[in-house]
């Protein structure tokens, strides 16, 4: 990673987007790199995410792709300024398509659940995962791999119902409010 790899594995993604195999075997050296704190920034700072999430919405029939790639952004959501990233250039969204389209992939259910969770520990994300409408995703994933999406998937719904109930709260009072005007 000091040499340059990080650099040089998002280069070779985008300049091979076309190939499966390259993309799948670039996340996963993505993911088992991103477990360092420094790599997680070099991989963010050097469009990292923007290139994984290319990856996935690319080659969105490639199970393994999808795996991987959401296990990098799980890892990587662990670090704030991964978190902007991944909100910023389409990661919720993606992340549920590959949800919907590989549903019964427990891995596929397990780290994208657990991405929506480390997401939603920020409170500026709350509300772009909760326009996605993750509901109905989070609730299969539970149901159908209980041992390990239940715990991430009822988290992110109980944080998701919090921010709704906020909003209603909030748009009760300034009707108040604005009746009382």
């Amino acid at each position: 990673a000091d040499a340059g790899g990080i650099e040089a594995i998002i280069g070779a993604m985008k300049n091979h987007s076309a190939h499966p195999n390259l993309q799948h075997n670039a996340v996963a050296a993505l993911w088992n790199l991103g477990g360092e704190v420094a790599n997680k920034e070099r991989i963010a700072s050097a469009n990292g995410v923007h290139t994984i999430i290319r990856s996935m919405d690319t080659h969105r029939e490639h199970t393994h792709i999808q795996r991987s790639a959401l296990g990098a952004l799980r890892t990587l959501s662990m670090h704030h300024g991964a978190k902007e990233h991944i909100a910023k250039h389409g990661g919720v969204a993606s992340t549920l398509n590959a949800m919907r389209h590989h549903s019964t992939d427990r891995h596929v259910q397990k780290e994208g659940c657990g991405l929506m969770r480390n997401l939603l520990t920020h409170h500026s994300h709350r509300e772009t995962l909760r326009s996605h409408r993750p509901e109905r995703e989070l609730e299969h994933a539970a149901d159908k791999f209980p041992v390990d999406c239940e715990d991430n998937a009822y988290s992110c719904l109980e944080r998701l119902e919090q921010v709704s109930e906020r909003n209603s709260s909030s748009r009760t009072q300034s009707k108040h409010t604005a009746d009382e005007l």
